[in-house]
């Protein structure tokens, strides 16, 4: 039975962040981005930090607003999460149908966010 994760590549870079690549013969790039810190890192007595600061990234997206990021991919077929804060991470995560330039201008939304 074929293991999609088996193949999965990582590498680590200077600065210390994890960087997984899986390759599979699809049509699709699906990118998240994890950042190892969720409510068990909030202080003590300041429960929903992790949370807050979630929305403060997804909503600050330099040049255009969400509902316009939101509908460039839905017109293209494709999908967003702006954000989820779990115990242990939160996460930011999309996908995009490789056709034309769709993965450059995903790529360039995501690292204005």
């Amino acid at each position: 039975m074929w293991d999609p994760y088996a193949e999965i590549k990582h590498a680590k870079l200077p600065n210390g962040l994890s960087v997984y690549l899986g390759t599979w013969d699809r049509p699709w790039v699906k990118m998240k981005m994890v950042v190892h810190a969720g409510a068990k890192d909030d202080p003590e007595g300041k429960d929903g930090v992790a949370h807050f600061v979630e929305h403060l990234v997804n909503n600050n997206i330099d040049g255009c607003t969400k509902e316009q990021v939101k509908g460039y991919l839905d017109e293209i077929g494709g999908s967003a999460n702006f954000g989820s804060t779990s115990y242990e991470a939160t996460s930011y995560k999309c996908s995009v149908p490789l056709e034309g330039n769709n993965l450059e201008l995903a790529l360039d939304i995501l690292a204005r966010c």
